[in-house]
């Protein structure tokens, strides 16, 4: 979730996250792993997004403080805050698994 939301262009992260994320999740159960839904898979990747959205904010901070690359920050926030608002990963906090 880290590397998708964190570094894919927004429209490619819309279109292909579903395939890659069944890719991830197929490779879980071909290695043995057990127990492990698809729709768990779902709701933890949806918590996972919520981490570049932290270290958007962190680089929010420390690009304006040095004045580089301007636009950077805002696309580093923007993109994995879009896609959390269009998965409604922010519903995952607390919610019973």
């Amino acid at each position: 979730g880290n590397l998708l939301a964190g570094s894919m262009n927004i429209d490619d992260l819309r279109e292909h996250w579903e395939r890659l994320l069944r890719r991830y999740h197929q490779g879980l159960l071909d290695a043995g792993v057990g127990g492990y839904g698809w729709d768990q898979c779902v709701r933890h990747y949806r918590q996972t997004i919520l981490y570049p959205v932290g270290q958007g904010i962190a680089l929010i901070g420390a690009l304006a403080v040095g004045g580089i690359a301007p636009g950077l920050a805002d696309a580093a926030l923007l993109r994995p805050l879009l896609h959390c608002h269009e998965l409604d990963s922010f519903a995952t906090i607390g919610a019973a698994e």
